[in-house]
C-alpha cells in the first residue's frame, strides 16, 4: 500500500515467495526446506504509474533483481458481455431435460449480475486475511454450535467449513452452483416478489461446461496463491444438510470478474464454456408449482424450520388463485 494517493507512486514493499509448481505461497520454514542455499529477496522498491484501468509497476529488490508488469482494473461491476438466451419456463424445461445429467453444474441469480462471489462484492478481496484470520475467528466461534469439530489443517475438512459458511451468510471467495437446473432455477426465482410486474423483468440461470474447463485448465485446492485461478471442487457434507438436496458444489476463485476471466479462457480456446439463459421474471408462480411438484421446495433446500415457514408460506399464499 502507498502512503498517500499520489500518482505516480513509490513505496517499499515485502515480497511473498511462490511455489512454481504448486502456486502456493511459501513461509520462511517452508522456503528453506525446499530450496537449501538459495538467496531470496525480502523487499523491494516499487515504483508506479496508474493510466486508467492500468497500474505499471516496476521494481528493484534488496538483491539487486528487477522486474515490471501492467496489472488491470477490475471491471466485475460492469455489464455482463455475454449474450443470454431468453427462453420461457416450459422450453427451459424440455431444453434441460435434453441435456445428459451432471455434465454441467447450473447457478440461477435473481438478476443478471456477472458472476462475482459474495466476497469479492464486500470490496475487501484479501484471501490471507480471510484464510488467517477470518477462519480461525469462525471457526473459534462456531465449534460451539456444530456437532462435528473441524480439522482445518485437513484439506477435506477445511473445505467442507467454508462451504458451511457460506451456506449460512458468511462471505467466502466460493461460487454455489447446483448439478440441478431446476435447483438454479428455484434459487433464481425464490426471492423475487410473486407479484412482480411482467414487464421486461428477468431471472437469470448460468450453465458451465465444468468437464471441459478441467480438461483444458489446471484445479488448484488452495487459496494461498497468486495464480489467476477457478477450480470447481466437490466438498464432503460435513454437519451441512443442505447440500445434499440442493445438490451443491462450488467453484473457488481468487478472481474478481469471473465472466472476463471465462472469456478471455473461451477465446484462449476458441471454444465455449459458459452459456446464460433468462427467463420471464412473470412466470414465476408456474415455476416454483413445477417445481414444488418436482420436490425442490424450501422446505426441502433448507431443512428447518425457516425452510419449512418459507415453503409452507409459498404454498398457502402465493399459490393462490
Amino acid at each position: 500500500r502507498s502512503k498517500g494517493k499520489t500518482n505516480p507512486l513509490s513505496l517499499e514493499a515485502s515480497t511473498v515467495p511462490v511455489h512454481g509448481a504448486t502456486h502456493a505461497t511459501l513461509t520462511p520454514a517452508e522456503l528453506e526446506r525446499d530450496f537449501p542455499g538459495f538467496t531470496f529477496s525480502k523487499t523491494a522498491k516499487v515504483k508506479g504509474e496508474l493510466d486508467g484501468r492500468y497500474l505499471k509497476v516496476e521494481w528493484t529488490t534488496d538483491i539487486g533483481t528487477t522486474g515490471n508488469a501492467a496489472l488491470t482494473g477490475g471491471t466485475a461491476e460492469d455489464k455482463s458481455s455475454y449474450k443470454a438466451e431468453a427462453i420461457s419456463w416450459t422450453k427451459f424445461k424440455a431444453k434441460m431435460d435434453s441435456y445428459p445429467a451432471r455434465k454441467f453444474i447450473f447457478r440461477g441469480q435473481e438478476k443478471a449480475w456477472k458472476l462475482r462471489t459474495s466476497f469479492h462484492r464486500t470490496g475487501r478481496a484479501d484471501v490471507f486475511k480471510f484464510e488467517f484470520g477470518d477462519i480461525p475467528a469462525l471457526h473459534r466461534v462456531l465449534s460451539s454450535r456444530t456437532k462435528h469439530i473441524y480439522n482445518l489443517s485437513d484439506a477435506e475438512q477445511n473445505g467442507a467449513f467454508y462451504h458451511l459458511v457460506q451456506h449460512h451468510g458468511y462471505p467466502t471467495p466460493l461460487l454455489d452452483w447446483s448439478y440441478s437446473p431446476f435447483v438454479a432455477a428455484f434459487c433464481a426465482y425464490r426471492k423475487i416478489s410473486p407479484d412482480l410486474d411482467a414487464g421486461k423483468s428477468k431471472v437469470r440461470v448460468f450453465m458451465f461446461d465444468h468437464i471441459k474447463w478441467h480438461k483444458d485448465w489446471e484445479r488448484i485446492q488452495t487459496l494461498r496463491t497468486y495464480k489467476l485461478h477457478l477450480s470447481v471442487l466437490d466438498f464432503t457434507a460435513i454437519d451441512n444438510d443442505r447440500m445434499i438436496p440442493q445438490q451443491a458444489l462450488s467453484c473457488v476463485t481468487n478472481i474478481d470478474d469471473i465472466e472476463k476471466y471465462i472469456r478471455r479462457k473461451e477465446d484462449e480456446k476458441k471454444t465455449s464454456y459458459l452459456k446464460v439463459f433468462d427467463l420471464p421474471a412473470s412466470e414465476r408462480k408456474q415455476a416454483m408449482m413445477d417445481l414444488s411438484v418436482m420436490g425442490i421446495t424450501a422446505g426441502s433446500m433448507f431443512p428447518g424450520l425457516d425452510g419449512m415457514c418459507e415453503e409452507l408460506k409459498e404454498r398457502l399464499f402465493n399459490f393462490r388463485n
